[in-house]
Order: structure tokens, then sequence, then C-alpha cells
């Protein structure tokens, strides 16, 4: 094998790790999504869409629900980020 393929087989298996990586970090946080918005279900006896509107206390949660969510899932970067 020439030294130009072994490179370019090298680069293919990084890219394909870092792949596998990516693919597991997103698989672990909708895992985790599932598991903590079953549980906010579970634990505020949610059984229809009514039940969310009918109950005060949902609506006065829903900032905490987004911010968990988005803590798990993760924040968009601003455009200010990274420049």
């Amino acid at each position: 094998m020439s030294n130009a393929k072994r490179q370019l087989k090298k680069i293919q298996e990084k890219q394909k790790a870092k792949a596998n990586v990516v693919f597991e970090e997103q698989l672990e946080a909708s895992e985790l999504l599932y598991e903590f918005v079953s549980n906010y279900i579970t634990k505020n006896k949610i059984s229809c869409p009514e039940a969310i509107h009918q109950c005060d206390h949902l609506t006065l949660d829903a900032t905490f629900f987004m911010e968990k969510c988005c803590e798990i899932v993760g924040f968009i970067k601003s455009e200010n980020e990274g420049s």
C-alpha cells in the first residue's frame, strides 16, 4: 500500500471515530431528554394535551422545563461566539 493510501486511510479512520463520538453524544442527549420528559410527564400526571393547558403550575414551570431541555440538548451558538 502506498504512503498516500495509508495516510488517506488514517484520515478516514480519524473522521469515522470523530463521527462516532458525535453520534454517541447525540444519542446520549436524546436518551437523557427522553428520560427527563418522561419523568416530568409522570411527576405532573400529564395524561392529555388539555391537562397541560388546565394546570397553572405547568404554565408557571414552562421556563424551567425549556431551560432544562436546552441544557440537555445544547444551546445554539450566538453569532459572537467563536469569532
